[in-house]
């Protein structure tokens, strides 16, 4: 039996995961990294960044947002000195979307996804669940995007539960 797990993925940039994304940033307001982060993702946005070491920085300041409750003993493990900005230039340049071939997908599907993702969130799951015909979610809480750091067990014994039926 062929199986497939998509951890927080994103088929394509839709309305309602850009609404989503407002949504789980406004929610962060609060935090004193906040106003570091946004301003990083406004110059991500904007394709300030040139070099490895820029969009490191960058990288190294939106941090924070990906996850659902910052905590800085994730900063080692997820944190970059150097980042090749090609692969960022090349997905904020171009509107991909990947829905009209997700029913081509044949295989048992398990899509999960940080509840507090702001980029690959329960929106954009959506699309996953409902064009791969044999497709499940399961949504991890108190977990944004990096949700098998967050929250270890709760994703392993998806990963593991699915895999293993």
């Amino acid at each position: 039996m062929r199986k497939l797990v998509l951890a927080g993925g994103l088929a394509a940039l839709t309305p309602e995961m850009e609404e989503e994304a407002k949504r789980a940033i406004e929610a962060t307001s609060g935090e004193p990294w906040h106003a570091a982060a946004v301003a990083a993702l406004e110059r991500e946005e904007a394709g300030e960044y040139e070099t490895q070491e820029d969009t490191a920085r960058l990288w190294n300041e939106m941090l924070p947002v990906y996850f659902s409750t910052w905590d800085e003993r994730y900063r080692p493990l997820v944190e970059a000195d150097r980042l090749p900005p090609e692969p960022l230039r090349a997905f904020n340049g171009s509107a991909f979307d990947l829905r009209p071939d997700l029913g081509r997908i044949d295989a048992e599907t398990l899509v999960v996804t940080g509840r507090d993702d702001f980029i690959c969130g329960p929106a954009a799951a959506a699309p996953f669940v409902e064009s791969i015909p044999r497709a499940e979610l399961v949504l991890i809480d108190d977990a944004g995007h990096f949700m098998f750091l967050e929250q270890p067990d709760a994703f392993r014994d998806a990963v593991e539960g699915f895999l293993s039926r």
